[in-house]
């Protein structure tokens, strides 16, 4: 249909008012561009999509699209080589969620709606993908203690040197040797490095590195000598605690690069979906009726717009 028609039958503010019910931007992008049906085969095969998902939403209240997120931003960059963050990553595991859960559906309800499990079937779903992300990440996008066996032998090992350096500072703090130099009894950290807040004038009594003072130069911050080469391992630990994360989100990132048109044809797919589900949706605000339709004759549209 030409462009003049289109405006007059206000087309485009048709499919503003469709991109409403869409629930991803992608989906969204898609309302927006719906071209008219030109043959009677394909307007046919559109009322039938409709028609099937509308009877799913309103026998189920909402087609399972929960979760779906914009991943091809995050997938362009991993096939270029790049690592990908931790909240990158997540957001494609739960995107392949996504698609697993609205297959599942759609093959759950096959017998009811065909059509749309002819759409879904070919939904590719890399599993393997979405296991290897959420064994990774905790839900606040920290890398878990099992993410591999090296993170956790590094953070056991994190943990008990924290613990013995703990241990140690609170002993010099309970000792009766320096209870006159301790301007205070906490442990404090600077640059990763634990400390004790000790009075200027005790700093020949307890032998140390300072690392800063306070600003009324009343208290230094010193590293006591009995903890020196615990805080020199506690730093290795720590750079090898870095160094074996991004390991683990470049291997990741890579899975997802070798699985980069996988992930953007059910990226794809599912924002079609969308489509459907927003055009049922729209019929059912607007009470729609499926029309009869005639591959001849002429529709006279009489006071249509007033």
């Amino acid at each position: 249909m030409e462009t003049y028609s289109q405006t007059a039958l206000e087309w485009p503010l048709l499919l503003d008012q469709l991109a409403r019910q869409a629930v991803t931007r992608r989906g969204q992008a898609l309302c927006r561009t719906l071209p008219m049906a030109i043959d009677l085969d394909g307007a046919w095969r559109l009322q039938l999509e409709t028609a099937e998902v509308r009877r799913l939403i309103e026998a189920d209240g909402r087609i399972p699209l929960g979760g779906i997120m914009d991943i091809a931003n995050h997938v362009g960059r991993a096939a270029r080589g790049a690592m990908l963050e931790p909240h990158a990553l997540m957001e494609i595991g739960t995107t392949v969620r996504g698609a697993r859960v609205l297959r599942q559906y759609a093959q759950a309800h096959a017998e009811q709606a065909p059509i749309f499990w002819e759409i879904i079937a070919p939904l590719p779903v890399p599993t393997s993908l979405e296991s290897a992300i959420d064994h990774t990440f905790r839900q606040d996008g920290s890398v878990q203690d099992n993410a591999s066996s090296d993170l956790a032998t590094i953070r056991n090992d994190l943990r008990d040197t924290q613990a013995r350096i703990r241990s140690k500072l609170h002993r010099i703090l309970q000792s009766s040797q320096y209870k006159g130099v301790i301007q205070e009894s906490v442990i404090t950290q600077r640059d990763g490095r634990y400390l004790l807040p000790v009075k200027v004038e005790g700093q020949s009594t307890l032998r140390g590195l300072v690392h800063d003072q306070s600003a009324s130069g009343a208290t230094v911050y010193l590293e006591p000598m009995a903890v020196v080469e615990e805080n020199n391992r506690l730093r290795r630990l720590e750079a090898s605690e870095r160094a074996e994360i991004d390991r683990i989100l470049a291997m990741l990132s890579g899975q997802v690069a070798q699985l980069a048109p996988t992930l953007m044809a059910m990226a794809d797919l599912q924002a079609h979906v969308d489509l459907i589900a927003a055009r049922a949706n729209y019929a059912i605000i607007l009470k729609a009726e499926i029309p009869r339709l005639m591959d001849h004759g002429a529709l006279r549209l009489i006071r249509a717009h007033e």
